[in-house]
Formats: structure tokens, sequence, C-alpha cells
């Protein structure tokens, strides 16, 4: 069993990795945050999917609708009577992302001049508690999914985008875009990259559980197919 964040930029091949690995570890429940994906996952054998999504009448994101879908989704499973072996929440960078949206749109800025309210366009500097705000949202939504895999030992997978990391206005690098709260829990933070000339991917493992050896090997990863037979061959699955 292994709770796990699978970090990458796009096109490092998360999703498509999962699909196998889902058509292995099943009954799998899949919730699947970008409508791009839909077709494909929904083809898995064996897989309950649920496309977590919600436009309104202008084909705009609705972001309070998409994060109660999820909410819904997340309560089926948490009460869900038959076996799961497996969950894949593919985006918790998409979640965050709309409960940012979310909070935006329920908090627009009073106009002094035409004495109405209107729509903000981003959070201030004066609004810095709206972090912790959008924290505590998305945590309430991913949080008991997470415990409800380590104590009923089925596996969670979840991805997440690249973010990058600045030392004052130098660009130093990346890392995953996770928060300490949601990482800290999870046994397994693993991190894909791809070469764009070679078609070369591979798996960096940052963070490991103690039964399952130490973390820091990078393994090369065969399209589709690497990530169960990498998993396999550290005892993690």
């Amino acid at each position: 069993m292994a709770v796990a964040i699978i970090a990458g930029r796009g096109g490092t091949g998360k999703t498509s990795q999962l699909v196998t690995l889902a058509q292995v570890l099943f009954p799998t429940k899949w919730a699947i945050m970008e409508k791009k994906d839909e077709h494909a996952v929904k083809a898995i054998t064996g897989v309950s999917t649920q496309l977590i999504h919600a436009i309104d009448k202008d084909y705009n994101i609705a972001p309070q609708k998409v994060l109660m879908e999820f909410g819904k989704w997340r309560d089926v499973i948490l009460h869900e009577k038959d076996k799961i072996a497996c969950v894949v929440i593919d985006g918790i960078s998409d979640l965050r992302g709309y409960a940012i949206d979310e909070w935006i749109q329920t908090h627009p800025i009073f106009d002094s001049k035409t004495g109405k309210e209107r729509q903000r366009e981003s959070i201030g500097a004066e609004n810095i508690g709206a972090w912790g705000e959008i924290n505590k949202r998305v945590q309430s939504l991913i949080e008991p999914l997470v415990n409800y895999a380590l104590y009923n030992k089925v596996h969670l997978f979840m991805t997440t985008q690249m973010r990058d990391v600045y030392i004052g206005n130098n660009r130093m690098g990346q890392e995953p875009d996770i928060k300490d709260w949601l990482e800290y829990p999870c046994e397994c933070l693993l991190v894909f990259t791809k070469d764009k000339r070679t078609e070369h991917y591979e798996c960096s493992c940052e963070k490991a559980p103690l039964w399952s050896g130490d973390s820091g090997w990078v393994e090369e990863l065969r399209k589709e197919t690497g990530l169960l037979e990498v998993l396999s061959a550290h005892g993690l699955l």
C-alpha cells in the first residue's frame, strides 16, 4: 500500500502511467480534473471515473461548483461499503487553483467611487489571511482521503504540477507544487522528468516509507508501464 504524490511538468506521463497502474489495482476510483483526460481514463476497464468539472453559461470554469462536486465524490468513497484497492486524484494543483478562484469570487471589493462591489482580479498583499483560508479549504477536501487510505490500506495516488523557485528575482529551479500539510502525511513523493529530445523519462524518489527502503533513488521509466515496474521493484505495491 502506498499513499503517494506524483509531481511533474505537463507531458511527463503522470496520467498515462497511472492509467496502466489502475488496470492492475482494481477496483479503482479516479477523479478526472481535466476535461482533456476524460476519454483516455474512462476507457479503462474496471475503473470508476468521474469528471470533476463545471462551467457556466459562457464556458468559464465555475470553481465553487467544481469544489462542491469533488466533495461529493470524496464522500462517496469515504462511505463506500465495497472494498476499494486504489484512489486517484489526477490534479491536486487544479483543486488549489479552484480554491483560489473561489476566494476571489466570494470576496469582492467595495468601490468607493461607484458605491458598488466589483470583482477583484487577484489576492493582494493586504489579504495575506486569504492564503490560510485557501489552504484550509483544500485540506478539508483532501485530508480525509489521505486518512481513509492510510487506515484502510488503500493505494492513493495524487498528481501535481511543478512550481518555479525564486531567490529574489532569480529563478533557481522547480519543486513540487504542494504544501507541507499534504507532503508530511504522505508516504511517497515521486518526481517525473522527461528529456524532450530523447523522449527519456525518469522517476526520482524524494520520499519513501521506511518499510520500503531508502528514498533518493532515480529510475528510468518505460513509457506507460514504467511506474508499475518501479513501484513493484521497490516494494511499494
